[in-house]
């Protein structure tokens, strides 16, 4: 190793190739109850609806680093290993390794051990350390810092980064400079000081807040390691040599070698005593969120500078941080606290004591309490996320498409059948637009989701039937058939034009080829239905042709989603404007903010019939609360907390609590309208769980498969091979003897959801 260090630092020609190596430890004990030993605080969404992780990862990736060919290597705890392996998986394109520590031996070791990699993938590479829990703002201005350093790091430096102080703050170690350049020596570092020598530290104007980032030449730190901390050095190197990188890029290190690591920081093995240390003033906004009260300064806005983060009420509270992960927080006259609540803890501080926690979470450690090492929500609760996965995914592949391939198709009169009875016969009901769309969406679906079965002949088959269906006076189509395919009601129904729309983006989506007359049609009837105010502004859609009342939400939301659909399939600005509209629509007249409810039905001015949401359905505030995060994901705009809100009022007023079903419709005052419950509102519920488990809310994942344990075991299981339940009672037994067609839109979505957001076990 000594004759290789030398060598690199003599030779003149070093690569230009950056290794990131992300630090991925820590207890979880400055952010408890929220973060937990197994949960630690890079996998919570603080500031979005992704992990701090994932944004770190992000904003790597994202920055602009001129010249230089970079790849992403994350460093943690075994018991991380999923949380890691699932963002770098995560990140499109991404190549790297993940080095697994047995146990934490604080910083300077890990900085040796990712020297050692690097070099030995690498002719000398510049490493970058960094935290993997940090809010840094704007990437453009990351990256323009961090490449600011690059000289310098070939110049044998190690280079830190450093903020400039706008508090005197005590919970940051400092970094004393020599003069006020970009780039400049550093004088000597600071511990985390007590408040009167903070404000002395921001009054110098000579001192910065050290970031905890670090870049230089992997030779540069080998030799101040050799030099410094040589102890730490070779016992690294010896852990490194006998830790062999498995076939997936794992590296799990030698725990009875690491064993004999000293634990050191770097900061205090090598920066205090190295005289090559340089530091960069970084040109971007900073938050290193160890506390609550961090998290509060960070989010708090509005009249009372307070945060609310789940399903929160709230009266006069002024600098007041207000985060539930589980029941309703109800806060009334709170100045300068935090309340945070998961579902087995509520955590009660002043902001200016949230350092203490640490003192509590000592007291449960001993006394042998489970609360500070793992979350409530593990597997030994009664659920393993994505252990219905192989179930759902053979039931649809294997039962449902080709069931209703074989049955579900009019081969006679064109379209779909309806309604089927148990023994796969249809019943004689009219034909509905929406469900020709639906199926045709569905057998779309299946293509992308990878069926090998007829699905292509299925979606050519319902689109021949909209091709030959007659044009009605606003040129789209009417809203029921009778069973001969002839037309019956001839009303054109905007709910069943959005799932025209639907369709074609799904098919669009997946390369099948249609007719472009039918993407006229549906398109110019919907902006037939268009109403505007006198000023010009956007008041939706009418029901349909006739502009029927009472005008409802629910068809835009339907809408909504075909228009994210056709962004979805075509990446074309003006669908994500349609539905930037819809959008505005929910927040502006569909979401009672007073009461949190979703409502049903309006008048022409979208004025709530009656004056107020006397009734809502909680599938529909799943569907939002679904699309909603759809929307942000692709606008990148701030929608989930009405997300969030619709969710949480959703599942707090719309469930059983004795069958844990959710209702079909539900009172303002929250009593069910009736005591059933159908199949395609759980589908929604199941769906918003997943999508929110994937978004920061990881102990959902496990309600979310409770549900999917419920929807097999109640709707699907006791039906025939391929079809399903579509009421149970209070009870959870079959109501029904027949299958309509169109829930299968809500299973196939659903279980999309679930397989993409649910770890396949």
């Amino acid at each position: 190793m000594d004759q290789m260090v030398e060598s690199l630092a003599k030779n003149t020609s070093m690569s230009n190739t950056l290794f990131a190596y992300i630090m991925c430890g820590g207890g979880g004990t400055r952010l408890w109850p929220l973060s937990r030993a197994d949960n630690p605080k890079q996998n919570l969404s603080l500031t979005t609806s992704h992990s701090m992780l994932d944004e770190t990862i992000t904003r790597f990736l994202s920055s602009d680093i001129a010249g230089v060919v970079s790849t992403v290597n994350l460093m943690g705890g075994a018991s991380q290993i999923d949380a890691m392996g699932a963002s770098l998986e995560g990140a499109s394109g991404l190549t790297g390794s993940i080095i697994l520590e047995p146990f934490g031996k604080n910083t300077a070791p890990a900085v040796a051990l990712a020297s050692l990699h690097a070099i030995t993938q690498n002719h000398d590479p510049y490493v970058l350390i960094l935290p993997s829990d940090h809010v840094i703002q704007p990437v453009e201005k990351f990256g323009v810092t961090i490449a600011a350093g690059l000289p310098a790091a070939d110049d044998g430096q190690i280079v830190v980064f450093g903020i400039e102080p706008h508090s005197p703050a005590t919970g940051y170690g400092y970094i004393e400079v020599a003069d006020h350049q970009a780039v400049a020596p550093v004088q000597s570092f600071r511990e985390k000081p007590d408040l009167e020598t903070a404000k002395r530290y921001v009054k110098s104007g000579k001192h910065l807040w050290n970031a905890g980032i670090f870049l230089f030449r992997a030779s540069t730190m080998l030799a101040a390691l050799k030099k410094h901390a040589p102890e730490i050095l070779g016992t690294c190197k010896a852990t490194f040599e006998n830790s062999p990188v498995s076939r997936d890029n794992f590296l799990p290190l030698n725990a009875e070698l690491f064993a004999n690591v000293p634990a050191d920081s770097i900061d205090f093995a090598v920066m205090e005593r190295a005289d090559n240390v340089t530091v960069v003033r970084a040109d971007f906004e900073w938050h290193d969120v160890g506390s609550f009260a961090s998290l509060q300064n960070l989010h708090g806005s509005g009249s009372t500078k307070s945060t609310h983060l789940g399903d929160i009420l709230s009266h006069e509270c002024d600098n007041t941080l207000l985060h539930s992960e589980g029941p309703m927080i109800a806060a009334v006259g709170l100045t300068d606290m935090a309340v945070v609540a998961t579902p087995d803890v509520v955590l009660v501080t002043p902001l200016d004591r949230a350092e203490d926690i640490r003192k509590i979470v000592d007291q449960l450690d001993k006394s042998g309490r489970s609360e500070t090492k793992r979350t409530p929500w593990l597997a030994e609760n009664g659920a393993q996320p994505g252990r219905m996965a192989s179930t759902l995914k053979d039931w649809l592949m294997s039962q449902a498409l080709p069931y209703w391939a074989a049955h579900g198709c009019d081969r006679g009169y064109g379209g779909f059948h309806e309604v089927l009875d148990f023994d796969g016969n249809p019943m004689d009901v009219d034909k509905r637009l929406r469900t020709m769309a639906r199926q045709i969406f569905s057998y779309a679906k299946a293509v992308e989701m990878g069926w090998t079965g007829e699905a292509l002949s299925v979606v050519q088959h319902g689109l021949t039937f909209l091709n030959d269906a007659p044009a009605e006076p606003l040129g789209g189509w009417g809203k029921t058939f009778l069973a001969d395919s002839s037309p019956h009601d001839r009303t054109e129904d905007l709910y069943d034009h959005a799932f025209v729309l639907l369709a074609l983006a799904q098919c669009r989506q997946v390369g099948i080829a249609f007719d472009a007359t039918l993407q006229s049609r549906a398109f110019d009837f919907v902006d037939s239905l268009r109403v505007t105010t006198s000023d010009g502004g956007f008041l939706g859609y009418h029901e349909d042709g006739e502009q029927s009342l009472p005008r409802r939400s629910n068809p835009h939301m339907h809408l909504l989603e075909a228009f994210l659909a056709w962004y979805r399939a075509t990446g074309e600005s003006k669908y994500l404007a349609r539905a930037s509209e819809i959008v505005g629509l929910l927040q502006s007249h569909f979401f009672d903010r007073d009461n949190m409810l979703l409502g049903e039905a309006f008048d022409a001015g979208l004025n709530f019939t009656g004056g107020e949401v006397r009734a809502f359905e909680p599938g529909h505030h799943f569907e939002w609360a679904r699309l909603l995060h759809d929307y942000a994901a692709f606008s990148n705009s701030t929608v989930e907390p009405e997300a969030f809100r619709l969710f949480a009022n959703g599942k707090a007023l719309g469930l059983n609590p004795v069958n844990h079903f959710a209702h079909d419709l539900v009172a303002a005052d929250g009593s069910p309208d009736h005591q059933s419950s159908r199949c395609w509102v759980q589908t929604e519920y199941i769906s918003i769980l997943s999508t929110l488990s994937a978004n920061g809310k990881f102990h959902l994942a496990f309600e979310a498969e409770r549900m999917m344990e419920r929807l097999w075991h109640h709707y699907i299981a006791p039906a025939p091979d391929g079809q399903w339940i579509d009421v149970v009672d209070w009870r959870g037994r079959p109501a029904t003897n027949t299958v309509p067609a169109s829930t299968f839109y809500h299973l196939i979505n659903c279980i999309d959801v679930y397989l993409k957001t649910m770890p396949v076990k």
